[in-house]
């Protein structure tokens, strides 16, 4: 695994820390100016000022998950635009945010050229079956590097030669391992699997999942330079675009390690690999009751409760939830629970309804959705769904903005209600814990119990073969694989 430390130096890595940054997520600027290009930022949002820019809006709203040049907004109309600079807040309050650290621990972007798109092909043909059901991306971000003491050569296209660090045992196998070899190229390679040294565990995968958002994006080779140390993932090796090892999703069982831990069912931010070996407090024990294949949806959970804890909802509030993607049907899973909310699930993808009815939400089409809401939390990744969201609230209403638009630039109009209305739009971040008097590994656990139940199993939407993963990762990320999440089975 690629390190800036040297082979023989020891470093070690809190649980927290680790946690954190394997859950990173979608940190965004709030629009600053009447016609604003909404960009992924790398820090906690706070007040900014910014001249108004004319940008390209041509996306669906809440369709696909990524605008692109052939869809054309279908729910917003044509807005006649003043050229104004705004001033916006979209962070805590004053008080409230005095008490969270707001130390980054993520560079400060630099502008860099848009990467040309490669083409996507898969370097194993299979054959896999999925139901019909696209998705809504809103994608999830992950952190830094894994401990140094996992220590990589230099990679190339070709297998990768590992080496490790002091402590650990002999070889005690091999292990396939999901590789991206170049951007639209994935492979599975045979991987040293070494005996796991003190406080260390083996894990046999069970099951993963594809963050179909995030991975897909990562698979196209579409992270931009700028956020290269955003994007890592905790136990990643490589280096973006490629050749790369990447996920974050994995259960499985225990084979070796501490006697507690010993045989237990466990979730760990790992890639897609058969199997693995990482410090003990890297996996977290699947409660009883919590199926092992539910189980690999904890980090978007994880994500939805953080965004709830910013978005503070109150009994009898009226709320949307714009983007039926595995994020947005995970808040509204949860918001379901809330009593007294008046809740709607919005997407332009009629498909979606089943998803809704699975959880107990109402669903609506963006044109048919109720206005007047007190909070719109926004998860569709595109410019139109984000302006639509605007459009649903009511005086005083808070957009909690999920959404992740990569390199890509969106038109938002902040004229108008905006400003009479007193509008917020409002990021969230997975990467900060919304709570200060919760830790990292409490929120997972607390994601980790409510998958007991069992409506979270409609989001589980595609389920194929670990050595499917290269074709099935170039199906979801041309859109001709439609899911929510795609399961991955080991054996099962």
């Amino acid at each position: 695994m690629a390190s800036t430390q040297p082979p023989n130096e020891s470093a070690t890595y809190p649980l927290s820390t680790r946690m954190r940054n394997a859950s990173a997520s979608m940190s965004k600027r709030a629009p600053s100016s009447e016609t604003v290009p909404v960009r992924r930022a790398t820090q906690p949002s706070t007040a900014s000022s910014a001249s108004a820019m004319a940008a390209s809006g041509t996306s669906t709203a809440t369709g696909s998950g990524r605008s692109t040049d052939s869809t054309t907004n279908a729910v917003t109309p044509p807005t006649s635009v003043a050229r104004a600079s705004v001033t916006r807040s979209a962070g805590p309050s004053r008080d409230r945010r005095s008490n969270i650290s707001t130390t980054s621990p993520y560079p400060t972007p630099v502008n860099q050229p848009a990467q040309p798109r490669p083409t996507v092909v898969a370097r194993i043909a299979r054959t896999t079956s999925w139901p019909t059901n696209p998705t809504t991306a809103s994608v999830r971000t992950v952190g830094t590097p894994p401990p140094s003491r996992w220590v990589s050569a230099p990679l190339t296209t070709g297998p990768a030669t590992v080496r490790f660090g002091q402590g650990r045992g002999p070889m005690a196998g091999e292990a396939g391992a999901f590789w991206l070899r170049e951007p639209g190229t994935g492979e599975i390679r045979t991987v040293p699997l070494p005996a796991p040294g003190p406080g260390e565990v083996r894990v046999k995968t069970r099951f993963s999942g594809v963050s179909r958002g995030t991975e897909t994006l990562v698979f196209r080779g579409e992270v931009p330079p700028d956020q290269y140390a955003t994007m890592r993932a905790p136990f990643q090796e490589g280096e973006f675009p490629a050749p790369v090892k990447y996920g974050y999703l994995s259960v499985g069982e225990v084979t070796a390690g501490p006697a507690e831990l010993l045989g237990r069912t466990v979730f760990c931010l790992y890639p897609h690999q058969t199997g693995y070996v990482v410090p003990a407090e890297a996996v977290v024990p699947v409660p009883a009751g919590v199926p092992a294949e539910r189980a690999v949806l904890a980090g978007t959970v994880e994500t939805a409760i953080n965004a709830l804890w910013d978005a503070r909802p109150r009994i009898g509030d009226r709320v949307a939830v714009v983007g039926a993607g595995m994020v947005g049907c995970c808040v509204a899973a949860l918001l379901a629970r809330f009593p007294g909310v008046d809740l709607q699930l919005v997407d332009a993808d009629p498909g979606k309804q089943a998803v809704a009815t699975a959880l107990g939400v109402p669903f609506a089409a963006p044109a048919d959705a109720a206005a007047g809401r007190d909070l719109v939390v926004h998860a569709s990744a595109t410019g139109s769904g984000l302006q639509r969201s605007l459009d649903l609230l009511a005086p005083e209403g808070t957009v909690l903005e999920l959404s992740w638009y990569g390199d890509h630039r969106i038109e938002l109009a902040l004229g108008g209600a905006f400003h009479s209305d007193r509008l917020t739009i409002r990021s969230s971040q997975v990467g900060t814990v919304a709570r200060p008097d919760r830790t990292y590994r409490e929120r997972l656990g607390l994601a980790l119990d409510l998958l007991r139940d069992p409506r979270f199993d409609a989001l589980i939407t595609g389920r194929s073969a670990f050595a499917e993963l290269p074709s099935v990762l170039a199906g979801l990320a041309s859109g001709d694989i439609p899911a929510l999440c795609h399961l991955v089975t080991y054996g099962e």
